[in-house]
């Protein structure tokens, strides 16, 4: 969910959607959005005095964010296949030595 999160704040800052955006940051789960896209740099934040954000926005690390999803989503079916590779050659040991 916090991918989910971290994707929906960019799209939020990219159509200048910014009264949702302010209104998404205040709950609990998108701060923690918030802060994950802030230490992966794919915004920058200015805080006032008190630790209210009085600016954000998009840096240019934010597209390579996003393709690393797709990164993500190839890790996962090579993986899904690997898992497939190495039932297949357990079940034939099993069979071969029994």
């Amino acid at each position: 969910m916090l991918r989910y999160r971290m994707n929906k704040l960019i799209r939020l800052l990219e159509n200048g959607d910014l009264d949702s955006f302010n209104a998404a940051i205040k709950s609990d789960s998108y701060a923690k959005a918030l802060k994950a896209l802030e230490d992966s740099r794919c915004i920058d934040v200015t805080r006032a005095w008190g630790g209210d954000i009085v600016r954000v926005r998009l840096l240019s690390h934010y597209a390579a964010y996003q393709l690393s999803r797709r990164d993500l989503w190839l890790n996962r079916f090579y993986g899904f296949l690997a898992g497939v590779a190495t039932s297949l050659a357990a079940h034939y040991l099993i069979v071969l030595i029994g």
